[in-house]
């Protein structure tokens, strides 16, 4: 995302292309756009877009065109899994030996550096067929994605991004386990790779990634 961080980072960086996977501003996202009474940038849009115009930046989004070939690939290659038996555009089917959703958990925090990840379902559960679904997939308001897809080939626990109490819920009335990576972590990696492409392609070009952190803690 092109947060003020972000953009300050690229400043420093002597970058002036910023290539990021989210929108710029969030009060003219679709998904909130129409709700929301006020009708014109937020303070914390109208920050990034005083960056963006002080430095002559230039913003290129690439999401739904990077997801199904760096993030979901990479994050598969992340958490150590074999090639899917199936894919779409961000959820994956994977068959692996057997193990627990509890160890499943554990190397999903090990492998995405984080402090603690969230569970849904019994940790001490069995699984072989592991779902992925990157970023905001594992919202209430992409679940179907899971619903879909997933469940019909028999996924037992399914690595998501970030989740909500009504998917958590849907997990749990599936008989599916379900784990929450975080939306940056399980789709860092893949823009890492998108950048490493983007300078075997440009070779006299600089090209910078920054990673995004999770913007919380647990205490």
């Amino acid at each position: 995302m092109a947060t003020g961080p972000a953009l300050a980072h690229a400043v420093n960086a002597g970058c002036n292309l910023i290539v990021t996977h989210e929108a710029v501003t969030f009060w003219d996202y679709p998904v909130w756009a129409e709700r929301s009474p006020i009708k014109e940038p937020w303070d914390c849009d109208r920050k990034r877009l005083v960056l963006i115009e002080q430095h002559g930046l230039t913003i290129l989004r690439a999401h739904s065109t990077v997801d199904p070939t760096h993030v979901g690939p990479a994050l598969w290659g992340t958490l150590d899994l074999p090639a899917p038996v199936f894919s779409g555009w961000v959820y994956s089917h994977h068959v692996v030996k057997a193990m627990t959703a509890g160890d499943l958990a554990q190397r999903t925090k090990q492998a995405l550096g984080l402090d603690g990840v969230r569970v849904t379902g019994d940790p001490k559960r069995n699984i072989t067929h592991i779902g992925t679904c990157s970023g905001g997939d594992g919202m209430d308001r992409n679940m179907h994605n899971i619903v879909k897809f997933l469940l019909p080939r028999g996924i037992e626990a399914v690595v998501v991004g970030e989740t909500n109490d009504f998917t958590q819920r849907m997990a749990m009335e599936s008989n599916i386990a379900l784990i929450e990576g975080g939306h940056s972590p399980t789709e860092n990696d893949g823009l890492q790779r998108l950048a490493a492409d983007l300078q075997h392609q440009f070779p006299r070009n600089k090209v910078v990634c920054r990673s995004q952190k999770v913007p919380w803690a647990t205490l």
